[in-house]
């Protein structure tokens, strides 16, 4: 029988690590995510741009889009669609804040 995947969250930073308006990169295992902070509220994505494989982590926020720091590519914070190209999206990731911590949604098999 095959084993079906979930998702399960994993803590990645203090909430008050993040300031408004402030990306950072870090690691779920093997796997680059990029958290926003933007309007109060936590964003999570894969963290090597699409496009061209660009590390997110040192993009800027431009309202609801995240910036990508080598060719200035735009994905949605919500969506991760493209705002540039819409055939490229970024991976998104769910994410709550619980008890002071930031937790991100990621695959298991």
């Amino acid at each position: 029988m095959e084993q079906q995947a979930q998702t399960a969250f994993t803590a990645i930073a203090s909430a008050d690590e993040l300031e408004e308006g402030q990306v950072k990169g870090y690691s779920v295992g093997a796997t680059k995510i990029v958290i926003c902070r933007r309007g109060g509220r936590y964003y999570a994505m894969y963290g090597i741009c699409s496009h061209a494989g660009g590390p997110l982590c040192r993009g800027e926020l431009d309202g609801e889009v995240l910036v990508c720091p080598w060719h200035g590519w735009e994905f949605n914070l919500e969506s991760g669609i493209c705002e540039i190209e819409p055939t490229l999206r970024q991976q998104t990731y769910e994410v709550k804040v619980e008890d002071g911590q930031i937790w991100v949604a990621v695959y298991e098999a």
